[in-house]
């Protein structure tokens, strides 16, 4: 049966599995076992798997070596946050974006976390994330909190969309992102050096968002 230790936790680590029922460790079955409220802790490691934050819980790493890295087919997403109110914090995500660059291209794994639309209160906090096409995907969800992360070495750091009302964007490095143009209604921070332009055209647009105390560097 299943046993916790400490009253509404949970505990993912790499050797969170039994042969031959499972072979490796999964994120999503921490996230399985536990109940609204919750907060799944995972342990420093690499899990290979996408993950769904399907209920009002909080995945949290040990530090951002705990890594999550997307399958290279499936889902779009390696973090799909589908609840209202769930946050994750202190891990890496990432994605299995193959070995060359045709590879690269060929992934259908678009965004590092992607949230469901018309969710409200979701957090994103000291996350890494790295080696994504969208780092963050926002559409048409609300209320939503940025913080605290290193969003770097993506195609796109933050993709916003539609009625993003209510987003909080502080205490960020966003650098060394990379994008040759935007795409219709949807803002891109940052791509390029004129993304200030972005930014100004979203805080005058999409009041009230808050970005505050981002550091924004680019590569040239």
């Amino acid at each position: 049966g299943f046993v916790t230790e400490k009253t509404n936790n949970d505990y993912v680590t790499v050797n969170s599995f039994v042969v031959p029922a499972t072979t490796s460790a999964s994120v999503q079955r921490g996230i399985d076992a536990s109940a609204s409220g919750w907060t799944v802790n995972v342990a420093d490691g690499t899990y290979n798997g996408d993950i769904d934050i399907n209920k009002p819980i909080s995945v949290v790493g040990s530090s951002t070596a705990a890594i999550i890295r997307g399958l290279y087919a499936g889902s779009a997403n390696t973090v799909f946050i589908s609840s209202s109110n769930a946050s994750i914090k202190k891990v890496t995500v990432t994605r299995d974006f193959g070995a060359d660059l045709t590879a690269w291209y060929a992934c259908t794994k678009n965004q590092g976390i992607s949230l469901a639309q018309t969710t409200t209160g979701i957090v994103i906090e000291n996350v890494l994330l790295t080696g994504n096409r969208n780092a963050i995907f926002v559409n048409n969800a609300q209320n939503v909190t940025i913080t605290k992360c290193t969003i770097e070495n993506n195609r796109t750091g933050i993709h916003f969309g539609n009625d993003f009302s209510g987003a909080e964007v502080h205490n960020n490095f966003i650098r060394n992102n990379y994008l040759c143009g935007t795409n219709g209604l949807y803002g891109v921070l940052p791509f390029d050096g004129d993304s200030v332009f972005q930014i100004i055209g979203f805080l005058m647009m999409e009041t009230p968002n808050r970005f505050l105390r981002n550091i924004f560097l680019f590569q040239k």
